[in-house]
């Protein structure tokens, strides 16, 4: 697989993450899981020919929603 530029290794990402129902949780967020979150972890590591390998993880979070409405 060839990935041309960095918005199809954007969509490759979101499409390589875990389905998770929209009812349920919110949006995939980087930061870490809490109690009742979904996450993934990316590895990306960037080699270049005159530059020192440089590499990142990010931790992804889609938490779950809860209801927060106030009784009436």
């Amino acid at each position: 697989m060839v990935i041309p530029d960095a918005k199809a290794l954007l969509a490759w990402i979101e499409a390589s993450l875990p389905e998770v129902a929209p009812a349920a949780f919110g949006p995939w967020l980087a930061e870490p899981a809490g109690p009742g979150a979904v996450s993934a972890v990316v590895h990306i590591r960037v080699e270049s020919a005159g530059r020192p390998a440089r590499s990142i993880v990010v931790v992804l979070s889609a938490h779950p929603i809860t209801d927060t409405g106030s009784a009436s």
